[in-house]
């Protein structure tokens, strides 16, 4: 359910620069914090996948890997490896 409402956060995001032409480098940054061990894990597998399917250039890519280091982040901060 996170996982939607963030993916659901970064396209009004996406839309909101192609609307007002801000640039693609302005980066956000995700918060991992709140989440449990399990749900870091099964949401960085999804991602992953996500990635994997993701052409090489994609735009799609780069929010994907945004998240993917924030988790990996948190798994760190917790000393906890990702599966």
């Amino acid at each position: 359910m996170r996982v939607q409402h963030e993916l659901t956060e970064v396209r009004a995001e996406q839309d909101t620069r192609v609307r007002t032409d801000l640039p693609a480098a302005v980066q956000r940054h995700y918060d991992a914090s709140g989440l449990t061990v399990g749900e870091l894990e099964r949401t960085r597998r999804e991602l992953a996948a996500s990635l994997a399917l993701a052409r090489p250039g994609s735009p799609a890519r780069a929010p994907i890997q945004a998240q993917l280091a924030a988790i990996d982040a948190e798994l760190a901060a917790r000393d906890i490896r990702p599966a």
